[in-house]
């Protein structure tokens, strides 16, 4: 009978191939792994190279700065130390004990002084509290007596403080006169309005200089040749008078232009000015003004007038006076238009 063959006898081994293949492999894979790493080792190994130049170069160049710094403060130190040494071995000045005892006290009395001040400064305060105190009560006691002196005046001569009329002269013009009245006091001097009430006042150490006051004295020399103009229905223009032709008045007024205006038709004021200038003319006298300065000197206001008088001459600015006996206020409402 037969022997049967073992199943195990029909197979092929495939060992060895599998194994040269696996040896294939892995010697391909460690060529591979090999040249990869030799190519990184060589790119990485450059630049550490380059880096460690590079940071070399930057290392010397620090050290150096670093030596030469250190060089500077040992030069420092050592100076220093030369400075010390000369300081130690140079002999101490001599003290002068009066010298010293002489400052001692000078600093002591300045302590003194110093401590004193506060209370010198209270005392001051309240000194200057006081007189301030005692001129205000002086002040009021001024005005108390001369508000008794005042009355007692008054009683005694009571036509010396009644109100004083100022009227114009018996030249027949009336109300055709225009002047500002100036009144001279002991303090200087008090310019009227138009309205005869006080305008402004000015002490008579600044009448000269005062720019108001000199303002209006040279305005009033400027407009001396011009007057106001009034018509019978009321209306009025600044005007100089040129001629009278006929019936017709002839003006120029103040304002630029010629103006002609019938006769008939001007306030009889109005009209009276004309023959006054006509009759002047004919004279050969100098045209009457309407517009000047007319100082009412009190007893005590000769001074003011005086320097108020000056300022109108330098400026050539017409002017008259009218003493006034007493000290009564002023009415000028006879002047009023």
């Amino acid at each position: 009978m037969a022997k049967k063959k073992k199943k195990n006898d029909l197979e092929v081994s495939l060992f060895p191939f599998l194994s040269i293949l696996a040896c294939v492999l892995g010697i391909l894979t460690l060529m591979i792994t090999a040249v990869v790493l030799s190519q990184v080792n060589e790119e990485s190994v450059q630049q550490q190279v380059e880096e460690a130049l590079s940071d070399d170069e930057n290392y010397k160049e620090k050290l150096e700065e670093a030596n030469q710094e250190l060089a500077q403060l040992r030069q420092l130190v050592e100076a220093a130390r030369k400075d010390v040494q000369a300081l130690q071995n140079k002999p101490l000045p001599k003290i002068d004990l009066k010298q010293k005892q002489k400052l001692q006290n000078e600093i002591k009395q300045a302590e003194e002084k110093a401590s004193k001040v506060p209370k010198l400064r209270q005392q001051i305060t309240q000194q200057k509290k006081k007189k301030e105190e005692d001129a205000k009560e002086l002040a009021e006691i001024e005005e108390t007596m001369g508000n008794v002196e005042g009355q007692l005046e008054v009683r005694k001569n009571p036509d010396k403080f009644a109100t004083m009329v100022v009227k114009p002269s018996g030249s027949g013009l009336g109300g055709s006169v225009e002047p500002t009245f100036v009144e001279c006091d002991a303090q200087g001097i008090n310019v009227f309005g138009p309205d005869g009430k006080k305008a402004f006042s000015v002490k008579r150490t600044e009448i000269s200089k005062n720019k108001r006051w000199l303002d209006l004295v040279q305005r009033l020399s400027k407009d001396a040749p011009f007057r106001t103009w009034w018509s019978k229905v009321g209306t009025k223009i600044d005007a100089k008078f040129i001629k009278r032709e006929g019936g017709t008045v002839f003006l120029h007024k103040k304002a630029g232009g010629d103006l002609k205006v019938p006769a008939a038709q001007l306030q009889p004021r109005s009209v009276a000015v004309v023959r006054q200038i006509e009759s002047a003319r004919a004279a050969k006298r100098p045209d009457p003004v309407a517009r000047y300065v007319i100082f009412l000197v009190r007893t005590k206001g000769i001074s003011a007038w005086s320097a108020a008088r000056q300022t109108c001459r330098d400026r050539y600015c017409k002017n008259g006076k009218i003493p006034l006996d007493g000290e009564g206020e002023i009415d000028l409402s006879m002047f009023k238009p």
